[in-house]
Formats: structure tokens, sequence, C-alpha cells
């Protein structure tokens, strides 16, 4: 048995030499392979992983966008134990900011402040004091909310008292008399009448421009009394 492997081997060495060869690069190529190339699993955790650290970063950016936002800064000045800009939550009212400035001193006059007052971003938060009259604008003081309410009221009065005004000098052409017609510039004895017939004729005026269909009313006219219309 031996003599014969003995001679196997003498007659085909080189053979046998050339496919070990051949058998220790394939399988070195196959071990390098396995150890520099992750598998497909590994390269999924790895996907995986990557994906919750994005979502994970997108979140706390997000938070931190929102919490930045939701933070004002407001400018506390006057009988305050510690006066200075402070960072607070949006919405908050004024008592809470003059927590954190250390609370009032012994001569602040807090029948001039609306503590209730809501804090906006770059208020200013100013505390007189007893006898004080302020120069300062601050819309947290009694006496300027109050002016303010004022203004608004009067404002509002004068839109509404002017806005009466206005459409009380218009005509209608809807109701208007013969008379009340003639008042227009341009609109004479014959056309107040002329419009009065198409009116019953035809029905309510359903828009100013309507008039433009009346005979001897003609776009300059027109033009020179819509201002006065109303309908």
């Amino acid at each position: 048995m031996l003599t014969e492997l003995m001679e196997f081997w003498e007659e085909n060495k080189f053979k046998l030499c050339l496919l070990g060869i051949v058998l220790l690069l394939g399988g070195g190529y196959f071990a390098w392979n396995r150890v520099t190339k992750p598998s497909e699993d590994s390269l999924m955790a790895v996907t995986s992983s990557s994906g919750i650290s994005s979502q994970l970063s997108a979140t706390v950016s997000q938070f931190s966008q929102n919490k930045t936002a939701t933070r004002i800064y407001v400018d506390v000045k006057g009988a305050v134990k510690k006066p200075g800009v402070y960072q607070v939550p949006a919405n908050v009212r004024v008592n809470y900011v003059l927590a954190k400035a250390g609370g009032l001193t012994a001569d602040a006059d807090l029948k001039q402040v609306n503590l209730a007052s809501q804090l906006v971003d770059q208020m200013i938060v100013y505390i007189p004091q007893q006898g004080e009259t302020p120069e300062i604008n601050s819309p947290i003081l009694i006496k300027n909310q109050a002016a303010s309410a004022e203004t608004e009221t009067t404002s509002e009065v004068a839109g509404t008292e002017g806005q009466g005004e206005t459409d009380a000098s218009k005509i209608n052409l809807n109701t208007a008399t013969k008379e009340q017609l003639m008042e227009l510039t341009g609109i004479g004895d014959k056309k107040a009448e002329q419009i009065i017939a198409y009116r019953q004729e035809h029905g309510k005026f359903n828009s100013i421009d309507d008039l433009k269909n009346v005979s001897g009313i003609g776009d300059k006219t027109f033009a020179s009394i819509s201002s006065r219309l109303t309908v």
C-alpha cells in the first residue's frame, strides 16, 4: 500500500502541489473576505443603528428649537432687588419674573402695577417707587394700560361714527326721491325722473353700476357721482 502511494506521488507530485497551492490560495482568500467584509446582518444592524441615531438627533434638535421658541427675554427695572434681563417661559405673568429678580424693595409701589400682565418678548417690566410718577413707558403700569384701552375705544367710536356719517351722506338709488337724486352733480329734473322710472320698471338696483343702464347716464356722469351712491 505504501509502495503504491509512493509511486502515485512520484507520478503526480507536480499536479498535487499545484492543487495544494490553489486550495491554499482559495482558502486564504475566503478567510480574508470573511474578516474584512461585514455580513448582511451586520450591515443591516449598522444601517438600523444609523437610522435610530439620525431620528434621535432630529428629535433632540426639534426639542431644542421648541424650547428656544418658548423662552422670552424681559428687562426688569426699578424697585426690585436684582434688576436685569431675565429669560422666562413665554406667557407667564409679571409676578413670575419679579420672583426671579429677587422680589421687590421696601419702597416699591404695587398700586401702579398690574401683576397679572402677561409678559412678551423684549418687554420692559418697570416697578415704580412710592410717590414716583414713572416716565418709562412700561406696558405693565396700570396708567399705561388704561390710556391704551381709552385710545382703542376712542378710535373704534370715531371709526364707527365716521362710517355712519359716510353712509348717511350717500344717496340710495333704491329709495331716493327725485329731489335727492337732483342733489347729484349732473342729475337734473329729467334724469332724476328717468332713474325713478327705470327703478319702477326693472325693480331695485342690484349695484350702483346698474345706474349706467339708465338712458342719459354715461360713463363720465357715473364716474363723477359714483362715490356718493349706494344701494
